[in-house]
Formats: C-alpha cells, structure tokens, sequence
C-alpha cells in the first residue's frame, strides 16, 4: 500500500525535506519523511475517518519482532522529527 501517495504531502518549512503527515493513535500530527526506512520505528495502523494515516510508534522490541516475522512484508517510516535540523524549534 502506497499511503504516501494519498495524504497531505509537502515539504518541512523549515529544511525544505519532502514530508507527508499522519495522526498518532492518541491523535496528535507528526511529519513523516517521505519514502520507507529500514531504521524506521513508525507503523501505519489503518486511516482516520478523513483518510489520513493513523501511525503508531513501535517500540524496539516491536520492530524487531516485526522484522525477524517470516512472510511478512514490513513498511516503517522515520518522524520527521528525527531527521530535521530545525526539530527542536517546532518541539513544544
């Protein structure tokens, strides 16, 4: 599944990165790097109601599990937050 492709894309305003956004599973907004990552911790868990993407964080444990599981095809994105060299000004 391609979820990217149909969510509200853009680009950081603060590095210019491509970016495209979610909603966690307790309903806050998080900027994803566009593109999958294999070092990656978020897992899309379904859309909300409006077709946004309902992203939860995945412990370590979690994503090692995940991708240690045979016949299961993993897609994990990074939070922008994690690559962005401006994260700490957007940070409440």
């Amino acid at each position: 599944m391609n979820f990217e492709g149909k969510t509200s894309a853009g680009r950081c305003r603060s590095c210019g990165a491509p970016i495209f956004w979610a909603v966690t599973d307790n309903g806050r907004k998080m900027p994803l790097d566009k593109g999958r990552h294999s070092d990656g911790r978020i897992a899309i868990a379904g859309r909300s109601p409006n077709g946004t993407p309902v992203v939860v964080v995945l412990t370590i444990a979690q994503r090692e599990r995940l991708l240690a599981a045979e016949g299961v095809e993993v897609m994990l994105w990074r939070s922008h937050f994690q690559t962005c060299p401006q994260a700490g000004a957007w940070r409440r």
